[in-house]
């Protein structure tokens, strides 16, 4: 069951999707292969290709999908993983920046209050 829609399309910069191209191993024998194509990027997974579209500059997602995909980039600068969220785990995650942020404004919440979306 899915309990989120997919979220608007964002700006992303299209001169970066080479370095987000590469074959990526999630787990042994887990391969993503992400390329790109007719100036568009996607992503393969047993032969299966679909286009991925942003919800940031690093984060994508997959229509009618649920979850994320990241693109986690290290000290040099470099995309050197990616990092597929589930859709569970991505709200968890935003959850946190919303309960930090409040914590640095000296606001209270209570985290069963928060809903996705929610942001300060």
């Amino acid at each position: 069951m899915r309990y989120f829609g997919d979220p608007t399309i964002g700006r992303a910069n299209p001169a970066k999707f080479p370095e987000f191209s590469g074959v990526y191993e999630l787990a042994e024998g887990q391969t993503r292969r992400v390329f790109m194509e007719s100036g568009g990027l996607f992503v393969e997974r047993k032969a299966k290709r679909e286009p991925l579209f942003p919800e940031s500059s690093d984060i994508f997602f997959r229509q009618g999908a649920e979850g994320r995909i990241l693109f986690r980039t290290g000290n040099d600068g470099k995309v050197d993983a990616l990092i597929e969220l589930p859709e569970q785990r991505r709200h968890h995650l935003e959850e946190e920046r919303v309960l930090s942020a409040a914590q640095k404004k000296g606001v209270e919440l209570a985290s069963a209050n928060l809903q996705p979306g929610f942001s300060l």
